[in-house]
């Protein structure tokens, strides 16, 4: 730019042409300035992008370094198998060979999947299932690709059910462990009508079948199942709270008449689409989890018979659709919430509710009961909607009786 003095007031304004080099001292001065402070803000420029470029190399070789931990080096454990023998030919298991990619893909998901202590531990289902899809199973799943990896999943949750769940002694087997497909196996039914859907397991039936063992977590792995059905079997253990969270299309949960213990976990509440939860007839002990009140689409909750104790969790009340309510022989006590009773739905409510000193005060069960020594129960006339239901009509018949009254 051109350096253009400032004018005095009341004087002419004085411009220098292009051509004519005559700069004052202070333009030069001024200049010379600008020149080293630009050379200045370029060198900082680039020695931030030099320790940027730095920071991301160093960043990328930590990213590197984390990601190859969770790489897993099947050659380690290339003889998982070794020292047990297959199920069909009772001969023992080869090692794993390099150049046979599908077997350390296969052995890498499943460490993956139910980590490698319970795939080395010789007698847990999680290796006998691991062997089995590694070299029995004919079908030969490839786990690599996304599919592959479902289909082989779903089989291998299967398997370990089998196993954990003592399945050579079941009283009905067929085509288990077979190279049909497991939609196939007896108890177990697939999706048939949705092309999206085909293949995957639906529902397992296996009730009154001589289950015998603990409920694997390896059965979250159905994410699509809409219902679990082993009751009248002798499952032992606890629930396991990643089977909860993982079957979040589950709408039937029925683990009735087993040996179950420990307490109703609060991952309960993960699975919103539950339509019946029964669980009665086992050990379970502690609080009904309020969480339970998160299963807004749930029609049946049964829990008798169990040792549960404290009072009745007013969440209850927020289940809309719930139908039948079971607290009955239970160390449950004190007073069922009267918002429970205006749950419109609600047809049978039974509660040890018996006697002049019962455990739990109700009014509006339809069957009150009492425990040992003096084991009974009796039946009431009236359901909790009808009796609500009556009620609000005759305080609507009042207030309009009332109200033609005021106008009279």
């Amino acid at each position: 730019t051109l350096y253009r003095p400032q004018s005095k007031v009341g004087t002419h304004t004085h411009h220098t042409h292009p051509s004519q080099p005559q700069k004052s001292l202070s333009y030069q001065q001024g200049g010379g300035k600008m020149v080293k402070s630009l050379i200045k803000a370029s060198l900082l420029l680039l020695l931030l992008a030099v320790l940027t470029r730095q920071c991301d190399g160093a960043d990328t070789k930590k990213k590197k370094k984390t990601t190859s931990k969770h790489v897993i080096d099947t050659n380690k454990y290339a003889n998982v198998c070794v020292g047990t023998s297959t199920s069909k030919t009772k001969e023992p298991y080869k090692a794993l060979t390099a150049k046979d990619k599908r077997q350390h893909a296969a052995l890498s998901l499943l460490i993956d999947t139910s980590s490698l202590a319970s795939i080395k531990t010789k007698d847990s289902p999680q290796h006998k299932a691991a062997c089995w899809m590694i070299y029995d199973d004919s079908r030969k799943i490839d786990p690599r690709s996304k599919r592959g990896k479902a289909a082989f999943l779903q089989r291998y949750a299967l398997v370990v059910l089998y196993h954990a769940t003592n399945g050579m002694a079941w009283k009905k087997s067929d085509l288990w462990l077979s190279s049909s497909h497991e939609c196939k196996w007896a108890g177990i039914s697939c999706y048939e009508y949705n092309f999206l859907y085909s293949g995957i397991v639906e529902r397992i039936r296996l009730s009154f079948n001589g289950l015998d063992g603990l409920l694997p977590r390896e059965l979250s792995l159905l994410t699509d199942l809409q219902e679990l059905d082993l009751h009248g079997n002798d499952i032992q253990g606890v629930i396991p709270h990643l089977v909860l969270v993982g079957l979040k299309s589950l709408n039937i949960l029925k683990l009735h008449m087993n040996s179950m213990f420990g307490v109703i976990p609060k991952e309960i509440g993960k699975m919103t689409h539950l339509k019946e939860l029964v669980l009665f007839g086992n050990y379970f002990a502690g609080k009904i989890p309020p969480e339970v009140g998160q299963l807004k689409n749930l029609e049946v909750l049964d829990v008798y018979a169990n040792f549960l104790t404290g009072q009745v969790p007013s969440q209850i009340s927020q289940l809309s659709n719930l139908k039948e309510l079971h607290l009955n022989d239970n160390n449950i006590n004190g007073k069922i919430p009267d918002s429970i009773c205006k749950l419109p739905l609600l047809t049978e409510l039974v509660a040890d509710c018996l006697g002049p000193d019962p455990e739990v005060t109700c009014s509006c069960a339809t069957v009150c009961c009492r425990g040992l020594p003096d084991a009974k129960c009796f039946k009431l006339k009236k359901s909790p909607s009808t009796t609500t239901g009556k009620k609000t009509q005759q305080k609507k018949k009042k207030n309009t009786s009332t109200a033609t009254k005021k106008k009279r």
